[in-house]
């Protein structure tokens, strides 16, 4: 298989991954919310389980925040990198619209 192929892959099943991770955490803490703790001490695997998705599905939001700034911000900055980087000779007064009196 090629390299690219096998990376487009990786990539997809890591999508799926985190967003099956996402969906069936939203699907526990609402099987849960009526959770009514009985237990005494702070060790109820219920009420750890919700902190632990809760804490989870905000950093996954956080995460998702962040890299699609970063894919907005890097889309606005590749139009003007790539005449920059490119062709950075290829300019020519008449490309640049440069008049000359003499």
């Amino acid at each position: 298989m090629e390299i690219r192929l096998k990376t487009k892959i990786l990539f997809f099943a890591l999508l799926i991954c985190v967003i099956s991770a996402m969906i069936f955490g939203e699907v526990i803490i609402a099987y849960h919310f009526d959770h009514e703790c009985t237990a005494i001490d702070i060790y109820c695997p219920v009420c750890l389980k919700i902190n632990v998705l809760n804490n989870f599905l905000k950093t996954l939001m956080t995460a998702s925040v962040i890299l699609y700034l970063a894919a907005l911000l890097f889309s606005f900055n590749i139009k003007r990198l790539k005449y920059l980087i490119l062709y950075p000779y290829q300019l020519t007064s008449v490309k640049l619209k440069i008049r000359s009196n003499s």
